[in-house]
């Protein structure tokens, strides 16, 4: 309710200061008038005061007032409406004026704002700022790396491994479109590594928000080209099946993609998540599903992991 009555405050002062704006620029032509007039009676005198002292003959001296009169009765024959201010119609058409203008505006708010929304004040944001303040935190190592890769790149933009790792560390960041960049000259630098080819079609597909291209497959395919079975290309191959809607097909590639896999290899569990979210296998369809105790995945192949786990979230039927 308050919220309601402070939008019909606004319209209210909106039209208001429309219509006030209106007034006084008639106020201000009365005003002109006003001093105009004063001003030719004061030369009426003038002409009179020179006249008596000899300064000017009876015939300049009625000239002058001859002219002086003929501006004070042009300025009077003014339309009265223009001397006096707004009239009727434009008293009524100034505040309607500024109400056809606040509703609009109002209109447009409703269609385009959230009117409904609660408010929440920056007092009770303290979750909000904490989060802010974690992820800031999360990030600082990462934008560390960054500057390191960036100068050892500035010196050496040749070096392949360090353009992939800076597409590596870009998606960490969250920036696909950088990492589709620095993948870009990695693969140009090594052309025969299928794991460029097969971060270059991740890259894409995530600077696509989720989905495949026709860029990205080729990547993908390129890098199975190069190495058969390539995990990182097979599961994004598998996956674009499913968004094409050869489930099947796709469920099959995954399943087949986890029997090969080693024991200890540390996408296993991202790939699993996805095939078990296709066709609710058991962990019996994949010997290898439940391996031995293994070390643990280094952080960047955790990154990596809740990649393939989120893109094959958002792949799913």
């Amino acid at each position: 309710m308050a919220l309601w009555i402070g939008i019909v405050v606004l319209l209210l002062v909106v039209a208001g200061g429309l219509s006030l704006a209106l007034y006084r620029r008639r106020a201000g032509a009365e005003d002109r008038r006003g001093h105009l007039l004063e001003v030719y009676r004061a030369q009426l005198d003038e002409v009179e005061r020179d006249l008596s002292r000899g300064l000017i003959d009876e015939a300049a001296a009625e000239a002058a007032k001859t002219e002086v009169a003929r501006r004070i009765l042009k300025l009077e024959e003014e339309p009265e409406e223009e001397a006096r201010g707004p009239g009727g119609r434009q008293k009524v058409l100034a505040p309607l004026l500024g109400l056809v203008v606040a509703g609009a505006a109002l209109v447009l708010y409703l269609q385009l704002g959230s009117p409904e929304t609660p408010s929440l004040p920056f007092a009770e944001r303290a979750d909000e700022r904490a989060a802010a303040q974690a992820r800031q935190e999360a990030q600082a190592p990462l934008l560390e790396m960054e500057r390191q890769l960036s100068a050892q790149l500035e010196e050496n933009p040749e070096n392949a491994q360090a353009q992939y790792a800076m597409a590596q560390l870009q998606l960490q960041l969250g920036r696909p479109g950088r990492a589709v960049s620095a993948m870009r000259r990695a693969v140009a630098l090594s052309p025969d590594t299928a794991d460029y080819h097969a971060a270059l079609g991740e890259a894409l597909i995530l600077a696509n928000n989720g989905r495949m291209t026709p860029d990205a497959r080729a990547a993908l395919e390129q890098a199975m080209a190069l190495e058969d079975g390539n995990p990182r290309a097979a599961f994004f191959l598998a996956m674009g099946l499913v968004e094409q809607g050869r489930r099947d097909e796709g469920l099959e590639r995954l399943i087949a993609l986890l029997r090969r896999a080693p024991a200890d290899a540390p996408w296993r569990g991202s790939v699993l998540q996805a095939a078990q979210g296709l066709g609710r296998i058991s962990a019996a369809t994949c010997p290898r599903t439940s391996p031995a105790p293994r070390r643990p995945p280094r952080p960047d192949q955790r990154r990596a992991q809740a990649r393939w786990r989120a893109w094959a979230r958002n792949s799913g039927p």
